[in-house]
């Protein structure tokens, strides 16, 4: 079950056994192991199911080093399936020409 916290009200309680934090792709696997083994569990994402640049940009930092890191928007996505969006994305050299950087 898909539950968009906005529609729930101010005092809503989510009843579960493990809360996981991220629904990217490790959040996505280890959230269905836990359930297959018998857990009630609740993951819960910051982001959508589309890409919402407001919620993306609760992310951003100027804290980097770009000569090492690329830009946090190029390599977070805060919406269900998290950085795996981005990946197909980094492997089009022709819309990423900063490939050789480091997400």
């Amino acid at each position: 079950m898909l539950t968009d916290a906005e529609s729930l009200h101010d005092k809503a309680t989510v009843d579960a056994d493990v809360t996981v934090i991220g629904a990217g792709p490790a959040g996505i696997v280890v959230s269905l192991a836990l359930e297959k083994a018998g857990y009630r569990v609740t993951l819960v994402e910051s982001g959508h199911l589309r890409y919402d640049a407001p919620i993306q940009n609760l992310g951003d930092t100027d804290q980097y080093d770009p000569e090492r890191h690329a830009p946090m928007s190029e390599c977070t996505r805060r919406q269900i399936g998290g950085t795996i969006r981005t990946c197909a994305s980094l492997l089009d050299k022709r819309r990423r020409p900063h490939l050789g950087r480091r997400c």
